[in-house]
């Protein structure tokens, strides 16, 4: 038999104190009552009211849908045995809002909105359903606070691979820096291991290929003088080239392959000077050099000489002009009538002379001496007494014009009446 004796309620807690508790602790909240079973079933049961605990993390609160926020009942309390019914209701207090136990959910209208929160209900022992014992719990992590806890955790992971992410990278690149250097070969040490291990060697740097090339070729002179078409001169050619398997020099009025037409072949990558004629006879006269790389190619230049034209022949120095001297002796005769006539002698000189004449007075021939030696004597010559005086020239011509003349007379100082 039920005892209708309304018994004195708890004291309902400040929601808004539980709400505080709730936030401020990471403990999960729980409404729950410890069941109390009366030694005698006739006695009234003790209503027990749970020390709220602090929650692990901040509560979730469920609100109904609609624009205010309804008033929370009191809690109730069911005695075993007895309905719902018959207890006695307390008078409508401000309670917490309603948390949801895992698995509850609060009931909501057609239209969404929360048909009204009541407050957590303990069961006593013999009721039917409510909460597992300990009281509802909500979810660990939720509320503002464990979604904080959350992110918090999501921002660090994202964090740490990124560092590993970057120490990755860094470590690729220094790997690519290195490999692009050669590593100097190492060496080679004792180890225990039955399997050798290999030694890393220096890779040989590869010799660039130089193209055959003919750098330099001159000729020294570029004009020769000759004294005559006869003569020969001689002519240093130089030059330089890089590349070559074979040097050859030729002498030709053109432009020949020296390795096929050598003068000279196997010469030396670079000569400053290497003699070579040059025949007068020639106005010009050309040199090839040829070079041959390991291509197998010729590569030819030419350097061409001339000569000047021959200088005229010095004529002999003109010999002086001759002279001439001419002389009689004696150059006065007497003539005597009944007598014979007097003598006398011509003698001449003369210089740079190739021959002399005399040629003397009157039409008489014995008086004229055509050809004579340029230096000479003419004796005994007789004085023509008819006449007072005789003269006589002397000619002499020599290798330049004009001859050279001298002249002598003779006189007869027996001619008139004292002659008689």
């Amino acid at each position: 038999m039920s005892d209708d004796t309304p018994q004195p309620s708890t004291p309902e807690p400040d929601p808004f104190e539980q709400l505080l508790m709730g936030i401020g602790s990471d403990e999960p909240a729980t409404l729950a009552a410890d069941p109390v079973t009366p030694e005698d079933p006739t006695e009234p049961a003790q209503l027990t009211t749970p020390e709220p605990s602090m929650p692990q993390t901040e509560p979730t609160l469920e609100y109904g849908h609609g624009p205010a926020e309804p008033a929370p009942t009191a809690p109730t309390v069911v005695f075993p045995g007895a309905a719902a019914a018959d207890l006695p209701q307390p008078a409508p207090a401000q309670q917490p809002p309603s948390q949801a136990a895992p698995g509850w959910s609060l009931g909501t209208d057609a239209g969404g909105a929360a048909a009204g929160a009541t407050a957590a209900t303990t069961i006593l022992p013999g009721g039917v359903g409510g909460p597992p014992p300990g009281g509802p719990t909500r979810p660990t992590g939720s509320g503002p606070f464990g979604n904080r806890k959350v992110l918090m955790w999501v921002l660090a992971g994202v964090a740490a691979l990124l560092v590993i992410a970057l120490a990755v990278l860094i470590t690729v690149l220094a790997m690519n820096a290195g490999a692009g250097e050669p590593k100097p070969t190492g060496t080679p040490t004792a180890t225990t291991s039955s399997t050798p291990r290999p030694t890393a060697s220096r890779t040989p740097t590869p010799t660039p290929t130089v193209m055959p090339a003919i750098k330099s070729f001159v000729a020294d002179p570029m004009v020769v003088q000759c004294a005559n078409a006869s003569a020969v001169a001689n002519v240093s050619l130089g030059w330089s080239t890089v590349g070559t398997t074979q040097v050859a020099v030729a002498s030709a009025a053109g432009l020949v392959d020296a390795i096929d037409n050598p003068y000279q072949n196997n010469l030396a990558e670079t000569v400053e000077s290497f003699s070579i004629p040059y025949a007068c006879g020639n106005a010009s006269w050309a040199y090839t050099l040829t070079i041959a790389g390991a291509d197998g190619e010729h590569r030819s230049q030419v350097v061409t000489v001339t000569r000047l034209p021959f200088p005229s022949p010095t004529p002999p120095p003109a010999p002086p002009a001759p002279t001439a001297s001419l002389s009689a002796n004696p150059t006065v005769v007497t003539c005597v009538e009944g007598e014979s006539a007097p003598k006398f002698n011509l003698e001449w000189t003369s210089t740079n002379g190739t021959s002399a004449s005399i040629n003397g007075p009157g039409e008489n021939a014995g008086y004229d001496w055509p050809s004579l030696s340029p230096n000479g004597t003419q004796p005994e010559i007789a004085y023509d007494c008819a006449q007072e005086t005789m003269s006589f020239t002397l000619t002499v011509t020599g290798q330049t014009s004009p001859p050279a003349t001298a002249s002598i007379t003779v006189t007869n100082d027996g001619w008139g009446p004292s002659g008689g």
